[in-house]
């Protein structure tokens, strides 16, 4: 076990949900007993409860912290990514009324609209689901029956089965695969890294400063890096606020489901905007594409946003390529347009 490996472990399998005491039992019990290395766990995995399947939704791009959910989003507590294979430790609570019970029911459904082939075990640690308590042996002998599950999703992988990596770093494993997916969940640390991903970066991913983080391939294409925008909610009004990260005042969203990134340019470059009526209107924007014609507004767009992973770590995730459409959508009186998304996955050697 290399260092990297070990740092991983120690972090990820220290990591507690405040109040839940016997999540740290099971998580180590499956990992020490599981016995290894070439399987990743993550604990505290994030869900969008509102993806569709399309794999987007594993990418935490709000940076949510991982002692929270909500109908939003959910975080399993123990993950093993290669078989999409998650480990639900269940407190009394989970069986306290039926409202609970069909509460839980319908997170176990959203997440498995969120990710295609996902497979959940259920670990009771202190009663059934018939109210009857259970004894340590019952939860050692369903931890077993579980480890037995995950070692024979490997076997039935065979050849198919990628071992985890941590000899190298995310950037250099998506280069070693010669392509780039959402599914794989790798995190780049900085725009080097992603330019590396294209053959442009200096050859060891550390950024650099003229370098450009979005940017032309030879195909047409573009890097794209957005700076997502802030959303807050007045819970008092139920009014929604929209505040731009970038210095030009341009608005970026993604959709909840992952399928659309929603695009608001300002009327003047100042970034100094607020309300409707700084930003361009359906048919401003079009004349202003029309007198002012980039790429930029008709290329499709090898997307990265920035994202939080599991162990709370920030940096930037594949999230899928984006086509620019004629489409608009309307938000608290800003319009945006709508780039669709068309590809979950990119090839990387043709792309420099």
């Amino acid at each position: 076990m290399n260092m990297e490996k070990f740092t991983y472990l120690a972090r990820m399998l220290a990591q507690r949900t405040h109040g839940k005491i016997y999540e740290g039992y099971v998580v180590n019990y499956l990992w020490f007993k599981l016995a290894d290395e070439t399987i990743q766990p993550v604990t505290q995995q994030y869900v969008n409860r509102h993806a569709d399947g399309s794999d987007t939704g594993l990418v935490n791009y709000a940076r949510l912290s991982t002692r929270a959910e909500g109908e939003d989003h959910a975080f399993i507590d123990l993950y093993f990514p290669q078989f999409r294979i998650g480990v639900e430790c269940d407190e009394s609570q989970h069986f306290a009324t039926e409202s609970s019970q069909e509460s839980d029911k319908r997170r176990t459904e959203d997440i498995k609209r969120a990710i295609p082939g996902y497979r959940e075990y259920r670990v009771p640690v202190q009663i059934d689901d018939h109210g009857n308590r259970v004894t340590p042996e019952q939860i050692q002998a369903r931890l077993d029956e579980i480890i037995a599950q995950i070692r024979q999703a490997k076997a039935d992988m065979g050849d198919k089965f990628r071992p985890w990596r941590t000899d190298l770093q995310d950037w250099e494993i998506a280069q070693s695969e010669h392509r780039l997916r959402v599914a794989d969940g790798l995190m780049f640390r900085n725009g080097g890294e992603i330019r590396e991903l294209f053959g442009r970066g200096n050859g060891l991913g550390t950024k650099v400063n003229n370098f450009r983080t979005n940017f032309r391939l030879s195909d047409g294409r573009r890097v794209w890096c957005p700076t997502l925008s802030i959303v807050t909610v007045d819970g008092a009004t139920n009014s929604t606020n929209i505040v731009s990260t970038n210095s030009k005042g341009v608005l970026n969203l993604i959709t909840t489901d992952g399928q659309q990134i929603l695009e608001a340019t300002p009327k003047h470059k100042s970034g100094k905007t607020g309300t409707g009526n700084d930003y361009l209107t359906p048919d401003e924007y079009r004349r202003d594409r029309a007198e002012h014609p980039s790429p930029w507004t008709t290329c499709q767009r090898i997307t990265f946003a920035k994202a939080k992973d599991a162990l709370g770590n920030n940096g930037f995730q594949f999230v899928g390529v984006f086509e620019s459409t004629d489409d608009f959508v309307q938000k608290e009186g800003i319009w945006y347009t709508v780039k669709q998304l068309v590809s979950i996955e990119v090839a990387l050697d043709s792309q420099k």
